[in-house]
């Protein structure tokens, strides 16, 4: 089996800047990502793993931690942000159900798409 291209599809979260934060570049960018006010909003996308995820800001794509984000988080104080939403526990649920499509051709020349968000297809992302 061969994976010739996959879509995540997110439901973004959208978030507050509570402390000064430093975003990360994404990998692919060498462009100097920003250092984020008190009060900026920006929006969480899909989750990248570790506990990092893509935000969009201002048309752009960076990298963030997000492990703060969780509403049943016991770490508030620390947090560099929080959920702006009116019911943060089921914003979070909603983004936390993204799905990741991979679109598969088999040996006998059959195509369609996957849905393997549990990871079942291994072998096809960055890690192997």
């Amino acid at each position: 089996m061969e994976a010739r291209t996959g879509e995540v599809h997110v439901v973004p979260l959208r978030a507050c800047v509570a402390r000064e934060y430093a975003l990360e570049s994404p990998p692919s960018s060498s462009e100097k990502a920003p250092t984020l006010k008190p009060g900026t909003v920006f929006w969480v996308l899909a989750p990248i793993g570790e506990g990092y995820a893509t935000v969009w800001l201002e048309d752009k794509l960076y990298v963030g931690e997000i492990l703060c984000l969780d509403p049943t988080s016991k770490h508030e104080a620390s947090c560099w942000a929080h959920i702006d939403d009116g019911d943060p526990p089921r914003a979070f649920e909603r983004w936390r159900n993204h799905r990741w499509w991979v679109h598969v051709r088999t040996g006998k020349g059959l195509s369609g798409w996957v849905d393997n968000t549990e990871g079942v297809l291994t072998g096809f992302d960055a890690c192997g």
